[in-house]
């Protein structure tokens, strides 16, 4: 936990002198929106800026961390089901009238096979 790992968590507020955001990295909307605005506050010449990307790791640390000791398996399924970024994302096309289902199914299986490929 960060909370046992750090005197202070919050990362993004850890700079004496960079400004720092908090991003949910969970959310690609977020995350554009957080990047959209820290290129704007480079490019204004404000200086740097930390970016803290709050993000759900699915696995654990390393091969002998399976990441089941400290959390259920239930909970990884709902955190992949309800919160993984890119279903999430698809879900907001496809109510936005953007795209379907079928055509998200599509195109996961073309990149699945790009990944098989490479």
């Amino acid at each position: 936990s960060t909370v046992r790992a750090a005197a202070s968590p919050n990362y993004f507020t850890r700079g004496d002198y960079i400004p720092g955001l908090w991003v949910n990295g969970m959310d690609v909307l977020t995350v554009r929106e957080g990047l959209r605005f820290a290129a704007q506050w480079c490019r204004a010449g404000n200086g740097p800026i930390v970016l803290e990307m709050e993000t759900y790791r699915y696995h654990g640390h390393s091969m002998s961390d399976p990441g089941t000791s400290y959390r259920t398996r239930e909970e990884i399924q709902t955190m992949r089901k309800e919160k993984d970024p890119i279903g999430q994302f698809g879900r907001q096309l496809v109510t936005a009238g953007l795209t379907n289902e079928e055509e998200l199914k599509e195109i996961d299986k073309r990149v699945k096979t790009l990944i098989d490929d490479a």
